[in-house]
């Protein structure tokens, strides 16, 4: 039997948690019946200040850990679960950047502010129509970056893309044009605008017997800067 102690900031964030949920509850049957997104949910994460929690300290986030945040979302998902699950999706995107050796500081630092100092909601889109959900692991994406001046195009569809239409950024990978390795993959953090980004289509087709909040649709871009 392991016993697992949380150290006192861990707990502290456990407990914003528990009160969040308290008050999500009061939404997560209109919001899951609706299929609407809990955008008031996202607010009030923000204004608790954890849109740093999967962001270590040295950056300027909370520094709870996996252990802190694991702890943190069962206790959120008691509200509501379609928050817990789609607001996991802001954690995967700050973490993964802040954890990956090869991303430059500079690039980690400009991330911590965009969650942290201006509230910058993110999400993370690895899944792609017709494709395993494990993407992440496999890096094979068909979604094409094209080499353009001054950066990328984006074309191709990205698909259970959960809390998008929330969403002002979207941490994704591509696969770069004319490269015959096809594991080969740049990551992007996209200034997708809540969806409102040129070349940005959201096909509504979330439409599930449960989880409905999530709205986990299919985004196609086509030549997104």
């Amino acid at each position: 039997m392991m016993n697992i102690e949380l150290n006192a900031e861990q707990q502290r964030v456990v407990n914003i948690g528990k009160e969040l949920a308290q008050d999500f509850a009061t939404r997560a049957a209109d919001h899951d019946r609706d299929r609407s997104a809990p955008e008031e949910n996202y607010k009030k994460l923000q204004e608790s200040g954890l849109f740093g929690i999967a962001i270590p300290k040295e950056y300027g986030g909370l520094g709870v850990g996996f252990l802190g945040y694991s702890a943190f979302v069962i206790e959120l998902a008691q509200g509501c679960a379609s928050t817990a699950n789609s607001y996991n999706m802001h954690a995967n995107a700050t973490g993964t950047i802040m954890q990956h050796p090869d991303i430059p500081e500079s690039t980690k630092k400009k991330v911590a502010k965009l969650a942290i100092e201006e509230g910058k909601l993110m999400c993370t889109s690895v899944s792609e129509p017709n494709s395993s959900s494990l993407l992440a692991s496999a890096y094979t994406p068909s979604l094409e970056a094209r080499k353009v001046e001054g950066g990328y195009a984006l074309l191709g569809k990205k698909a259970f893309c959960s809390m998008v239409e929330s969403s002002d950024y979207v941490f994704l990978y591509a696969h770069p044009e004319g490269n015959p390795n096809l594991q080969a993959s740049i990551g992007f953090l996209v200034p997708i605008d809540k969806g409102r980004a040129e070349g940005v289509t959201i096909h509504d087709v979330w439409d599930m017997h449960g989880m409905r909040a999530t709205r986990s649709n299919t985004v196609e871009y086509d030549g997104t800067f």
